[in-house]
Parts: structure tokens; sequence; C-alpha cells
């Protein structure tokens, strides 16, 4: 366990041995790894679960906006799971800031990934297959915001590789597009919700939705999530009278 038993994540992946599971603590993580293109986190080709016990609000991957956040890679066989994370100011002077995987297929699910950039593509996330092999991995329950890249994919680029994305809120991500898409590669939506973002190279599943603001009356309700977005008379984010002012006119305390 982190901290606990090991003082950094890196420290116990490298002691860990395949189909381990790491239980990481509260606290930001910040790596220490230097060279040609460094990460907080490297799997090194290793297939662990690696999940926070508090959630992604109190567990951070900080890269400093000197580091890449995550580099899972091509792992051996077997599960790979990252679990409760906020992946944050990762940073690559190549491709992916954020988080890159490779033929692992890969299970992301309650993450967030933010303020993330890569000097060429991918700023919050990589998915990378080879010629001969698709890579695949699955998205679920994530936030990924405010990412960017300098040639495209500012969330998301994908080269040879089919991504499934379930469940995600996806906004304000910069750069050559929210998806860029290579040699056939796709990502498929369900459930989530994209906001002043395209779409790019995506499948509709369902349960969709796409706006081109994220918040029309400013009142911190996503509008795919607002009864009524543009109602300036609303007086609790979320609720309003679709129009008419919410006043108590009777008196009754509702």
């Amino acid at each position: 366990d982190v901290p606990s038993e090991y003082a950094t994540i890196q420290d116990a992946v490298d002691a860990a041995d395949a189909g381990d599971t790491i239980l990481v603590g509260p606290g930001t993580y910040t790596g220490v790894s230097v060279g040609e293109d460094p990460s907080v986190i490297d799997f090194n080709g290793k297939p662990l679960i690696l999940q926070s016990t508090d959630g992604p609000e109190v567990t951070i991957i900080d890269g400093e906006n000197t580091r890449r956040g995550v580099r899972i890679g091509d792992a051996t066989p077997g599960l790979v799971v990252l679990d409760g994370f906020t992946i944050q100011n990762g940073y690559s002077a190549s491709y992916a800031g954020g988080l890159t995987t490779g033929l692992s297929d890969p299970t992301i699910r309650n993450c967030v990934i933010r303020w993330n950039h890569a000097d060429w593509w991918g700023g919050g996330v990589v998915c990378h297959g080879s010629n001969e092999v698709v890579a695949t991995g699955t998205f679920t329950d994530c936030e990924v915001y405010e990412n960017s890249a300098g040639m495209g994919g500012g969330a998301f680029y994908l080269w040879r590789a089919e991504v499934a994305i379930d469940g995600n809120t996806i906004y304000r991500n910069s750069t050559g597009g929210t998806f860029s898409c290579w040699n056939g590669a796709v990502a498929r939506l369900s459930n989530s919700i994209i906001c002043e973002d395209g779409t790019g190279c995506t499948e509709d599943l369902g349960g969709n939705c796409v706006t081109a603001t994220c918040d029309s009356d400013a009142d911190g309700t996503l509008d795919c999530l607002d009864n009524c977005p543009s109602d300036s008379d609303k007086t609790e984010p979320g609720d309003c009278g679709c129009g008419v002012a919410d006043t108590d006119t009777d008196g009754d305390g509702t």
C-alpha cells in the first residue's frame, strides 16, 4: 500500500508482481523520474490494478508540468486497471501529457484527467496500437477537461485503436479537436457528456449529450444536467422556473 508501505506509487509498482493490486491513499504524488520521456508512474509492462482508497478528489498524480502523468504501455497479458485518480499538470514534449496506453487493454475508471499538455499529440490521453495489433481500452465514469496538444487531439489521440468511452464528461479541451484518430481508430461513445468540444472520429452508441456551451447560465451545472440551462431566474443550480422567477408568493417557505 502507498504511502504506508511504499513512499511513492512508483516504488510500489517496481516492487509489485504481475496481477497485484496496489492501494493508494490520499496525497499528491509527483514522481522524480527524469530523462527523455519521463512519467510520474510507469507500469513497466506489468498487468496491475492501481486503485485509490478515497477517490480522485484527494488522490492526485501531478506531473508538475515537467513529466507525463501515467505510462501504461504494452503490459503483458492480464488485468490492467487505473481507478480513482486525478491526473493533472502532465507534460510531454512529444505525445500524451496525461496518460498513454499501448496494447494493454486497460480499464480507466473514476478518474479526472485535466490540465495536461503535449507538444505534439494527445494532451490528455494517447491510445496507440501497432501495425499488427489494434489497441483497445475502456474509459468509464471519467472527467476529461482543459487538456491541450500542439498538433491534435486535445483530449484523445488514437492511433490504430478502438476505445470505449462510457459515462464520461469531456469538455474544453483544445487544439486540433477533442478526438484525433488515425489508421482506422475510433472512439465509441455512450452515456457521455461533451460540451465546448467536438466529437470528431467518434461512434455514437446512444445516451450522449453534446452541447456547444457547457454552462449557459453560469450556475455551476452543465447544460446537459440542467432542466433549464439558460434560465437566469433560478435560485439554485440546476433548479428553475423555466423563465418564471422562483419566488415564494404565498409565504409557505417553498
